[in-house]
């Protein structure tokens, strides 16, 4: 997506973890924390309450940035629990496009045990709604 927007002329600035800037293909064991005496499934459960606080990380980060570079647009990938750039999104006034390759708490689930089931739910309806606009990448979602 990046190269596509650049090919059309637009100035494309990343505010993302550093992790989301590697190359793709990490596998599930580089997915999931590495902890020394906890169980995969715990490992799973702290993995999926990280995320949940990484919102307010999002937050920030993706509200920092409309603020410094006054984008004309974000776009985002949706992940579970993930709503902080749809936030900062809304309270600044800026549009959000919300690129959606699956659905966690539907009918595409994960593959994964939900933790938080009610907390999946809230955050992929709160994303869902107030994006700006959705882009799925099947004719199925």
């Amino acid at each position: 997506m990046i190269n596509a927007f650049e090919s059309l002329g637009h100035q494309v600035k990343l505010v993302c973890p550093w992790t989301a800037k590697k190359t793709q293909g990490l596998n599930r064991q580089q997915a999931v924390a590495k902890a020394k005496g906890i169980s995969w499934a715990g490992k799973l459960w702290l993995k999926q309450f990280a995320e949940i606080l990484y919102n307010a990380v999002s937050f920030f980060r993706v509200g920092w940035a409309c603020i410094v570079l006054r984008p004309n647009y974000i776009y985002e990938r949706y992940s579970a629990y993930h709503c902080g750039g749809v936030l900062a999104s809304c309270l600044l006034g800026r549009p959000l496009v919300l690129e959606v390759n699956a659905t966690y708490s539907g009918k595409f689930g994960s593959r994964f045990p939900i933790h938080f089931p009610i907390a999946l739910r809230f955050f992929e309806r709160k994303a869902l709604r107030n994006a700006t606009l959705v882009v799925v990448v099947s004719q199925a979602l």
